[in-house]
């Protein structure tokens, strides 16, 4: 572990939480509508940020009334990719529980907002449910791993999106505290030690964003990614991917010393390869990430402190960076995918561009009818009831 600085105050709230537990269980019990600063910070982890309404906190400035809390809940959708009876479940929970909208991330997530937390268990709970999860939507762990989602004909984009959904997996975190305190699951007392081989005690020191993208699709901006995985095919079979690190747009205003970056190639891997080199990229930013200050913990810092190239000998004791050379491969600007599609299984998508960020529209009747008979096809999370991209 960095031993440059001393721990910020979130490295001790993960180090002391218990694999993630803290008092969660205990003051989602109490009947308040928040929960403390310690608990605001691993509920990050199972996938919901502690928020406040900003109308009612405008309303209320200068009076002593209770700020207006509410809890955002996010999906963890790799690909950003539910089934049909996945999305109308998750549209209604959006009735159900929170302010009535459904956003959908430009990360292919889906979020809740205006959930009260009273009604936070039975929300994560009914998600569960349709087989979608929240675990490591948000918090310092790999988020939802993005990929380019149009369902082009030919089986590449199907390939591809199967290799992400398995990567996702693997980097779920382990801990044994989501199922105990959403799903009615039972703490072992006195068993054997909980392991979190790949992220540890402490997880890791930030974020970690993860992509797929295809030289003449490069609509999830793979070079802003702390990991990019850049797609070689040949005649149509997924050959492996060029391996790209240390990517992140985000800056801190006024601090001249933060700055956004663009990956680096580091190398090629097989599709056997893709999943163990995602976990040992992973262990590396967990190793040697900065745990002092956050504005410096992304991998970006740490790759320009160490050097990419220079760092190759951490990656992977069996994967060594340089032993294949790169096939030829490089994304480009990818025009807009728009108007209706067929996938090689003859699904149909509609796919459509919103500039100003948000669009709505609505679902109902013989449209919601057609959508769910065609629940046996792959769907594409875009639009909602009221929907609206953040």
């Amino acid at each position: 572990m960095s031993g440059e600085q001393p721990l910020s105050g979130v490295e001790r709230i993960k180090q002391q939480s218990d694999g993630l537990r803290g008092q969660l269980a205990a003051e989602l019990a109490q009947r308040t509508t928040h929960v403390s600063d310690e608990s605001a910070q691993l509920l990050k982890f199972h996938g919901t940020y502690q928020q406040e309404d900003r109308d009612r906190r405008r309303a209320q400035r200068g009076t002593d009334a209770e700020p207006a809390h509410q809890f955002m809940v996010r999906c963890k959708i790799p690909g950003g990719v539910l089934s049909g009876p996945q999305y109308l479940v998750i549209d209604e929970l959006a009735d159900r529980y929170g302010n009535g909208t459904l956003r959908v991330t430009t990360r292919q997530g889906n979020q809740f907002h205006g959930v009260l937390k009273g009604d936070l268990k039975a929300t994560i709970r009914a998600v569960n449910d349709a087989l979608v999860t929240t675990l490591g939507a948000c918090g310092d762990v790999v988020r939802n791993v993005v990929s380019c989602p149009a369902p082009l004909s030919g089986g590449l984009r199907e390939q591809v999106l199967s290799v992400a959904r398995r990567l996702s997996d693997h980097l779920l975190p382990r801990t044994g505290a989501y199922h105990e305190i959403w799903l009615d699951g039972e703490q072992v007392a006195g068993g054997p030690p909980e392991s979190e081989p790949i992220y540890g005690t402490r997880y890791l020191p930030r974020k970690f964003k993860v992509a797929f993208a295809f030289p003449d699709d490069n609509c999830c901006d793979v070079h802003s990614n702390d990991l990019g995985f850049l797609v070689v095919q040949e005649g149509g079979q997924l050959l492996g991917c060029n391996v790209l690190v240390g990517g992140g747009m985000g800056k801190t205003h006024g601090k001249e010393d933060t700055y956004p970056r663009l990956a680096d190639m580091l190398g090629f891997a097989a599709t056997e390869q893709v999943v163990e080199v995602a976990e040992a990229v992973v262990k590396v930013q967990r190793d040697h990430g900065n745990r002092g200050d956050r504005r410096h913990a992304r991998l970006k810092y740490l790759l320009d402190r160490k050097g990419s190239t220079g760092s190759a000998s951490r990656w992977s004791a069996s994967w060594v960076v340089g032993s294949r050379r790169p096939p030829t491969s490089k994304s480009r600007a990818s025009p807009i995918t728009s108007g209706g599609t067929r996938s090689s299984a003859g699904a149909r998508s509609w796919a459509c561009s919103s500039r100003t960020g948000a669009f709505e529209t609505t679902v109902t009747g013989a449209c919601a009818a057609r959508f769910a008979a065609s629940s046996r096809r792959s769907a594409r999370a875009y639009a909602s009831r009221r929907s609206r991209i953040s």
